[in-house]
């Protein structure tokens, strides 16, 4: 996307009084932007846009220029905003990127990575998932290079799914930071637990057991960045292949519910160490697991 904006609609802005009713701005843009429009959801699609929306600028530096960049969180419906990046290139602004999302519960943020690196990285979170035992959100990270975006990491913020008649459940959740003595790189902490969902006569298929714990866990890898892929990836070194250590594959399983055959190939130590020394309930719990993982891709419980 590069879509010239008028300089006018930047400045008004930048002098925007949050208190102000932003629905002109939101009508302006939806004009620049043409044939595209603001994403509005069908259920909302006769909503009165005279009435204010969401809008919410920062002026940052996100590159190796001197100048600053514009990034909004923009919507007509604060469920279902958008995330827009714009440039001064040479005397006009451009509209460089413009993605929409999901988000719930909590008003949409964007955030801006006081690293050592020239070019920051901006993020926001947003919802993949929600329901009654169920919820999935996650961080969605970005960065501007030579007059692009790249959008360069998705982390799990909270991941469970508790019942739904799955055999296995879990709760996941995670923290980041930039560290300051390596320039541009991440720290991911990750808490997860992994137990059975209904598995007793008397259990219901919205009935779980977080009380037997299979594969529990609190560990932390690094995301590094490339700056031939313009992408954080995952730092092996930080990684091992032992039990209990995070990999790629054990992350993969934290945001993918119900794929049980990666679930027993990303845990497969782990697996083998409870038929081996897990309790008695645990080891019956687990070979009953993985007879139905033998027979059926997904396992619901009975």
């Amino acid at each position: 996307m590069d879509i010239i904006v008028p300089t006018g609609w930047i400045e008004k802005v930048r002098k925007y009084d949050p208190n102000q009713n932003n629905a002109q701005l939101l009508s302006e843009f939806d004009r620049f932007i043409k044939p595209d429009s603001i994403f509005i959801p069908a259920y909302d699609k006769d909503l009165d846009k005279k009435q204010p929306g969401l809008l919410n600028a920062l002026f940052v530096n996100l590159d190796n220029d001197e100048s600053e960049e514009l990034i909004i969180t923009l919507g007509w419906n604060k469920n279902h905003p958008s995330m827009a990046v714009f440039k001064k290139i040479g005397s006009d602004w451009h509209l460089l990127y413009l993605e929409d999302y999901y988000m719930f519960y909590n008003m949409p943020d964007l955030s801006v990575a006081n690293s050592y690196s020239v070019n920051k990285t901006f993020y926001f979170r947003r919802v993949y998932n929600r329901g009654s035992g169920v919820y999935s959100d996650g961080y969605s990270f970005y960065k501007l290079v030579g007059n692009k975006v790249y959008p360069c990491l998705a982390l799990i913020n909270e991941a469970h799914i508790v019942g739904w008649g799955l055999y296995m459940n879990q709760e996941v959740s995670s923290k980041f930071n930039f560290t300051d003595s390596e320039g541009d790189y991440l720290w991911v902490k990750y808490i997860y637990n992994f137990f059975p969902g209904p598995i007793y006569e008397k259990d219901f298929d919205w009935d779980s057991n977080n009380d037997i714990s299979l594969i529990k866990g609190e560990n932390a890898v690094g995301y590094k960045w490339n700056d031939k892929t313009f992408k954080y990836e995952l730092d092996n070194s930080s990684t091992k292949t032992e039990v209990e250590e995070l990999n790629a594959a054990k992350i993969s399983c934290f945001g993918d519910f119900a794929n049980d055959s990666l679930f027993v190939h990303a845990f497969g130590a782990e697996i083998e160490q409870i038929l081996k020394t897990g309790t008695s309930k645990q080891k019956k719990i687990m070979e009953e697991y993985l007879a139905r993982v033998k027979k059926n891709k997904t396992v619901a419980a009975q």
